[in-house]
């Protein structure tokens, strides 16, 4: 006694339309790069192409999953070298990389106000022996 289920047309159709009114195409695109040597807390980038020096960088760590930060140093042909803030024992090639987009970035380049010399002047006590 098995029961026979049969599709309609009208029923199919239906499904279907309410699947194409639910979609959503919001496309969301993104550089990634993938590392390609870590040493000595330095790692070696390869695939962003547009990313800038003093730059902040993702790595994420395929073992541990965690996302350790990274800074944009040297812009080469083919490759970006980045220091890593963070543990770098977590990073392995082949990790996955992204340009980190936020106003973190803005903050690092803002001009101070006084000068460097000033205020290391002051904190130091320079000329006062």
């Amino acid at each position: 006694m098995a029961t026979e289920s049969t599709l309609r047309a009208g029923e199919i159709k239906d499904v279907l339309l309410r699947e194409i009114e639910q979609y959503s195409d919001e496309l969301k695109v993104e550089e990634v790069g993938e590392v390609i040597e870590v040493k000595d807390g330095v790692a070696r980038i390869y695939g962003l192409t547009h990313a800038m020096a003093s730059e902040m960088l993702e790595i994420t760590a395929s073992e541990t999953g965690d996302t350790i930060t990274s800074l944009a140093l040297n812009l080469e042909e083919d490759n970006i070298g980045a220091v890593i803030m963070g543990d770098w024992t977590q990073i392995h090639e082949g990790d996955v990389v992204r340009v980190r987009k936020s106003d973190l970035m803005l903050r690092l380049v803002k001009a101070p106000t006084r000068g460097y010399f000033e205020v290391l002047r002051e904190k130091l006590k320079w000329g006062e022996r």
